[in-house]
């Protein structure tokens, strides 16, 4: 095997264990310090540098990152800042590795595949755990942050609607070599609903709806399956009751949630949605105030606990909170500027492909979009990787062409 040769069957694997252990929240950075180790004994930086400098996706890509740096430049909490732009590093690492080395179509399989047996795995070890506690401990573990011992429950869910959706497209489109029948791919699908309904986080839930929601119109609409159809109907209606009746954590902070949108929120509130809406209230003020360049890159958390005490918001003060809105977040950090950047590497991708067939990535993109509305998905290691890496594999892949 030739040097070359070797760099590049080091660089898929690397991939390969990325994609696997991302769903664990262990390990992954240190198949990411290995990848970038590879990347740069591989040699030709020169060459590389040049990749990204005439791809456009990737300097958008990479420029997310840059306009954090540039904060730093007018933060007063310099600590904070650092440590912010240590936590957001993949989103110019990937970049830069993958516009260089893309993944063809074979290799983006069989990384999607290890993503899924990663979620697979984890899977049964959270309803493992959860009847363990439930039969030893007496303790009711099925629902909720109890159930999420790997990640928070919003990212896990995040991560499960993801892979619900590489799913249902390979289904469709009876994709050459995929690695899972059509019965073990609705086994899966079925699963992974499963545990987004014990996560019991409301985007996740909402996100897996829209999701049905829209395969259905395809099954039924386009492909004219009426009676497979009209069964998957059946079977998810028989879902939401079961649901309902056997999972009450669920449906009370589903009501909640509808109750918090059209109530006025208490200062004092402890329920998410409420102190949520008294957060993006503060956001507002701040915005109003920092509307170019934002407060810095490091001084988000500081703006909004002023905004907490001034409108007694307790809950958000206590916990130091964040936006929980990650347009919001970059709003407040960066300014208009900075809001701009985040919105074109969201949107511009879709249009960029719009001529293409490109509907993992589509969906991938408004998946992002949809749970950046209600989490700072940016703020943590679970959804920068997550976003970082499947951005810049999916939309820096090579020309061939590809349903992803």
């Amino acid at each position: 095997m030739t040097r070359i040769a070797f760099h590049k069957k080091a660089h898929y694997f690397i991939a390969i264990l990325i994609a696997f252990t991302l769903p664990f929240g262990k390990l992954t950075p240190l198949f990411i310090g290995l990848l970038l180790i590879n990347w740069l004994v591989e040699g030709n930086l020169i060459s590389k540098l040049k990749s990204l400098v005439n791809n456009k996706l990737a300097i958008l890509f990479t420029l997310l990152y840059l306009v954090h740096l540039i904060g730093l430049f007018y933060t007063n909490n310099m600590e904070s800042g650092l440590f912010d732009i240590q936590v957001k590093l993949s989103l110019l690492i990937f970049p830069l590795i993958f516009v260089s080395n893309p993944l063809s179509k074979s290799e983006l399989s069989t990384v999607f595949f290890a993503f899924t047996i990663g979620l697979l795995y984890a899977s049964i070890y959270l309803i493992t755990r959860a009847v363990s506690l439930y039969f030893i401990e007496n303790e009711m573990a099925f629902f909720y942050q109890e159930f999420s011992a790997l990640l928070h429950t919003s990212y896990m869910s995040m991560y499960l609607n993801f892979a619900i959706v590489w799913l249902i497209i390979n289904m469709f489109n009876t994709v050459e070599n995929f690695p899972f029948s059509k019965i073990s791919s609705s086994l899966l699908i079925v699963l992974f609903s499963l545990i987004i309904i014990l996560l019991a986080s409301k985007s996740g839930i909402l996100t897996l709806l829209l999701i049905y929601i829209v395969a259905l119109f395809y099954l039924i609409i386009v492909q004219k399956k009426v009676i497979i159809g009209t069964v998957s109907v059946i079977l998810i209606v028989l879902g939401l009751f079961f649901t309902q009746r056997y999972a009450p954590t669920v449906t009370s902070r589903l009501d909640n949630f509808i109750e918090a949108i059209y109530s006025e929120s208490s200062t004092e509130t402890t329920e998410s949605t409420s102190v949520r809406m008294l957060i993006w209230k503060s956001s507002n003020n701040i915005i109003k105030e920092n509307f170019l360049l934002g407060v810095g890159t490091g001084d988000a958390k500081d703006a909004l606990n002023v905004e907490y005490s001034k409108n007694n918001i307790t809950n958000a003060l206590k916990n130091n909170l964040n936006a929980h809105n990650e347009f919001y977040q970059i709003f407040i950090c960066l300014g208009f500027f900075g809001f701009v950047i985040l919105m074109l590497n969201i949107f511009y991708p879709i249009i960029f492909y719009r001529e293409k067939n490109n509907l993992l990535y589509t969906y991938f993109l408004i998946i992002i979009a949809f749970n950046f509305l209600s989490e700072s998905m940016l703020e943590t290691q679970a959804g920068v990787l997550f976003y970082a890496f499947f951005n810049s594999i999916m939309g820096l892949k090579t020309n061939e062409k590809s349903e992803y």
